[in-house]
């Protein structure tokens, strides 16, 4: 911080009264990186924070985090700016909702912030998310197996069983 007051003298030696001060602040150094603290779905029946890697129904999921306070604080995917929002000016939270993002998509979202006197920091960790809005194929019952009793093995379909706990297997989306 540098306060500058000046006084003037005139060429017959008489000096002006001093002037106000006048502040300023010599910033010259980085912002830590800002940080994304969530990814946040609350859209369909599975909301809340989403997992680096995860996957998610809402094309418009709003991001969280910190960053030096009153600093603007740009958002990207790799790359590309998305969009950018002013961190709070005591705390240094922000938040980020962007438009629509497009279906089967994976998103590598990451941010910097400058702060007042233009310095700009370096990214955030990168946070994957996945934005999946279609629906799986239906699943497919490949057999059901009886394993109790005397007669055991496959049951056709429309069959009967002795056994209160069959084995369904069958096939679906990966990860379903």
């Amino acid at each position: 911080d540098h306060n500058f007051t000046v006084i003037v003298t005139d060429p017959a030696g008489n000096a002006s009264v001093e002037s106000d001060p006048y502040l300023i602040i010599i910033d010259t150094k980085e912002p830590n990186a800002p940080t994304i603290d969530s990814v946040i779905d609350d859209m369909g029946t599975v909301t809340g924070d989403i997992a680096n890697g995860g996957r998610t129904d809402d094309t418009t999921p709003t991001l969280n985090g910190t960053a030096e306070a009153g600093s603007i604080v740009r958002i990207y995917n790799g790359t590309t700016l998305l969009g950018s929002v002013q961190a709070n000016a005591s705390t240094g939270a922000w938040s980020y909702t962007p438009t629509a993002l497009t279906n089967g998509t994976t998103y590598n979202f990451q941010v910097n912030a400058t702060d007042a006197a233009g310095n700009t920091s370096g990214y955030s960790g990168s946070r994957a998310v996945t934005i999946d809005t279609t629906p799986p194929g239906a699943p497919v019952i490949t057999s059901v197996m009886d394993n109790e009793g005397t007669v055991t093995g496959d049951i056709a379909n429309g069959g009967t069983t002795d056994d209160t706990t069959p084995t369904l297997n069958g096939t679906a989306e990966a990860n379903s």
